[in-house]
């Protein structure tokens, strides 16, 4: 059984979580050559996974509004799906639970002292857009990289007693973690679109019932795509990151977080436990 997940060329925590998550959950099963391919963690139930011509295993994966769906026919063994968002465009009664990066819930971890107040998060595509290791040191905020090795990340992450998040796996892993959350728009929107980023945030928010309501943080809102990144306007590019550095400290003063539904996530924990379970019996070797 193969992994098929998206794979930035400097890391993504919530992609590069199937890593960690499947090869400590299903053990053996991925060193299987069996001719599967397990698709889970991330927005990538679109027409890429029609050119896997091995039996494919959605297990927790999403849609995305950039892309067309792929036609699904007996290649494809749907064990479940993000949230409805994702079940209701797919049609055919599909399953859902919620996004499968919530198994992190099902292993041990050693206890982590929280000992930062807000943690910020900001998603991979905004990274080179300010220096943020510096903005959060002058903000008192701990400053988290999506692109740090994934158990470091968990780590920073369960070190925080609340959360800004740009990233939406920092938002899903610290809600399962039980730390407050909000989720902001800072520059990434302008790269992956604004209705991809709602819509698989909406997805997995249903799932749970998790407000992802987002605090807008970009001034740069009508400027134009890019415009930050434009050289030529470099006076309204210092205008627009000094707001929105204002912006992000007033944030964390706020106290501004929010928590998913308790009963509904344990309850999609179970869901994820019992279908792991059922795939390790129905793909273990008989």
């Amino acid at each position: 059984m193969k992994l098929f997940y998206y794979q930035a060329k400097a890391g993504n925590f919530g992609d590069d979580l199937n890593e960690l998550l499947w090869n400590r959950l299903l053990g053996g099963l991925l060193k299987q050559k069996d001719g599967t391919v397990l698709v889970a963690i991330g927005s990538i139930f679109d027409v890429r996974l029609s050119e896997i011509k091995e039996k494919k295993i959605i297990f927790g994966t999403g849609i995305n509004s950039q892309a067309k769906l792929p036609k699904i026919d007996a290649s494809y063994d749907i064990r479940f799906v993000r949230g409805p968002v994702s079940a209701y465009a797919l049609g055919r009664d599909i399953p859902w639970i919620g996004d499968s990066g919530i198994a992190v819930r099902l292993l041990d971890w050693p206890r982590v002292e929280p000992v930062h107040d807000v943690g910020f998060m900001p998603h991979f595509l905004t990274i080179p857009f300010l220096n943020w290791p510096k903005v959060c040191e002058d903000l008192g905020l701990h400053y988290i990289s999506p692109q740090l090795p994934v158990e470091q990340v968990i780590h920073e992450l369960r070190s925080c007693k609340s959360l800004i998040a740009e990233a939406m796996h920092g938002a899903i892993i610290a809600d399962a973690f039980r730390i407050p959350w909000v989720r902001v728009t800072i520059n990434a929107w302008q790269k992956e679109d604004f209705d991809f980023s709602s819509l698989k945030w909406l997805d997995w928010g249903l799932s749970i019932r998790a407000d992802v309501t987002p605090v807008h943080l970009e001034p740069q809102h009508g400027w134009g795509r890019r415009m930050l990144f434009n050289p030529v306007r470099l006076k309204d590019r210092f205008c627009a990151q000094r707001k929105l550095i204002k912006s992000l400290d007033a944030l964390a003063r706020s106290h501004e977080c929010r928590l998913s539904d308790e009963q509904l996530l344990q309850k999609a924990t179970e869901g994820i436990e019992r279908e792991i379970e059922l795939l390790k019996g129905d793909y273990s070797p008989k």
